[in-house]
């Protein structure tokens, strides 16, 4: 890695999160300013004005190819409902929304 790719990621990896480059006054400013990124146009990226330096090829939007097997052959794990968070949440968000999720009607 070049010095500069070194020193960001340091600066990055700092333990203690209000040391942390980014995390100063300046927040991500300190990020943008930092010589690993010295010829980044930010206005440019941010108006999408820049061509990205690889763009994966894909075959339809499904295909996976470009990520290791080790992790498109792990079956799905969904992140379990707290039951006590749903059940206290202010239903009134919701008004005017037509679906329920019929597992909530069952566990209520």
């Amino acid at each position: 890695m070049s010095r500069e790719a070194c020193m960001l990621c340091r600066g990055l990896l700092i333990r203690n999160p209000n040391e942390r480059l980014g995390s100063g006054p300046n927040g991500e400013k300190d990020i943008r300013q930092h010589q690993f990124y010295r010829h980044i146009d930010w206005h440019k990226l941010s108006n999408l004005e820049i061509q990205p330096p690889f763009k994966p090829r894909i075959k339809n939007k499904r295909d996976v190819n470009n990520f290791d097997s080790e992790f498109t052959k792990e079956p799905p794990k969904l992140t379990p409902t707290d039951k006590l968070f749903i059940m206290n949440l202010d239903q009134t968000e919701f008004s005017g929304f037509s679906y329920v999720n019929p597992e909530y009607i069952l566990e209520v």
